[in-house]
């Protein structure tokens, strides 16, 4: 079964997401999550009030999707040229 990370893991995941990131982009940076929704959870609140924009293209996709998302996007990227 996929995401059955305790809480307290991905809170301390997503603390060690935000302390990666802390000096390194500025208000202005577009944010984008490629995270699943419980891992989201924990980043989200502080990443919306730090930066600008925040986006998540997967937002409402089942893990399946995601899957298929991230495997057309790898492809589209692949075949432009893109690595």
């Amino acid at each position: 079964m996929h995401n059955a990370v305790p809480i307290v893991e991905r809170m301390s995941w997503a603390r060690q997401v935000l302390k990666q990131i802390e000096g390194r982009l500025t208000p202005e940076n577009r944010i984008v999550i490629l995270a699943d929704q419980r891992y989201r959870e924990q980043l989200m609140p502080e990443l919306q009030q730090r930066y600008a924009s925040v986006e998540v293209p997967m937002e409402g996709l089942e893990f399946g999707h995601q899957l298929a998302w991230l495997t057309q996007a790898h492809n589209t990227r692949t075949e432009h040229g893109v690595s």
